[in-house]
């Protein structure tokens, strides 16, 4: 029987593969016959470890096509969506503030 360590490192190579190979999400759920439910929990959950272990995690999000980019910075429970057009100034006031938790 797999560990949790065993899936985790299966999942962190799939996702891997995922950004690096250039297709969307949903592409590269099809050509790999994955359920969105199991990539987005895993991604999740592997997100969430690696924040709770380094800090703010970078996360790439846009899930539908045509879906406008969004980045997700994630620290524990915190979450902040940058979207196109947005203030940088003020992210850098948001993440300033919250740097003493990191």
């Amino acid at each position: 029987m797999a560990t949790h360590a065993d899936r985790a490192a299966y999942w962190s190579g799939v996702i891997s593969e995922q950004r690096l190979g250039g297709l969307t999400i949903q592409e590269f759920r099809r050509v790999r016959g994955i359920a969105a439910h199991s990539f987005r929990d895993w991604r999740t959950k592997l997100n969430k470890e690696a924040a709770s272990k380094v800090g703010w995690v970078t996360v790439d999000t846009p899930t539908e096509v045509g879906a406008k980019p969004v980045i997700t910075l994630q620290m524990g429970s915190i979450s902040i969506n940058v979207s196109p057009g947005f203030d940088p100034q003020l992210l850098r006031d948001v993440v300033s503030a919250l740097e003493p938790r990191c």
